[in-house]
């Protein structure tokens, strides 16, 4: 639900926060909404998936898009980053930029979720794990070898999921080297709805059980 004529989601509302350094979304929820108006107003968000969300090295002054739907309507709320707590539950603290906009964009939702991978690229066939994972692509880590893969080279994946695998052609985005292992961010290149329907329910059963552990924990 939203307040101040449907300008901002109340606590308690289930959102989609999309960086728009990254371009890929994380669900959460609204934890606190500060100030009378719009133009005073302050979010405290969690995020479902705080480990992804440390990884991403979220920091103060990054502008993040906060998306909910109000009567079935889309709704995005552009935000800045003032705060990101060192807890565990990694909340930022966000503040209003400017009015929310009905919105129809569809934001790939990525999970912390790790499953065995293969992915070939440039000939060679290379073994990892996900680090993360969307309908839209997904993070590897793999042990590297020789030089690695240039960015918008074609690849495919072949994915270890519980429904049995799944094979997709993907592009290479970006890989960051750090020592003798690489992460290779992937994006999926025109997957059908299969796909993305299998993916989606992989990336949602993760957010379900961070959220049970979570409450686990907080009780």
């Amino acid at each position: 639900m939203s307040d101040v004529g449907g300008d901002r989601p109340t606590v308690g509302t289930e959102v989609q926060l999309t960086p728009l350094r990254k371009g890929v979304s994380l669900t959460g929820s609204v934890e606190t909404v500060v100030g009378g108006t719009l133009a005073d107003s302050r979010l405290v968000v969690r995020p479902d998936a705080p480990q992804l969300a440390k990884a991403w090295a979220i920091k103060a002054g990054d502008r993040v898009e906060v998306f909910w739907r109000e009567l079935g309507v889309g709704l995005a709320l552009p935000t800045q980053v003032v705060d990101v707590s060192s807890g565990d539950d990694a909340c930022w603290q966000l503040r209003v930029t400017g009015p929310a906009e009905p919105s129809q964009r569809r934001q790939a939702v990525r999970a912390g979720v790790q499953v065995p991978i293969r992915v070939h690229v440039d000939g060679t066939d290379t073994v990892g794990e996900t680090a993360d994972l969307s309908e839209a692509g997904c993070r590897v880590l793999v042990d590297g070898w020789g030089l690695p893969p240039e960015p918008g080279l074609p690849a495919e994946i072949a994915l270890d999921l519980e429904d049995g695998e799944l094979i997709a052609p993907a592009r290479v985005v970006r890989v960051l080297v750090r020592g003798a292992r690489w992460y290779i961010s992937l994006e999926l290149r025109d997957p059908s709805e299969q796909t993305r329907d299998r993916l989606r329910r992989r990336v949602f059963a993760e957010l379900r059980a961070e959220r049970a552990r979570r409450a686990d924990a907080d009780g």
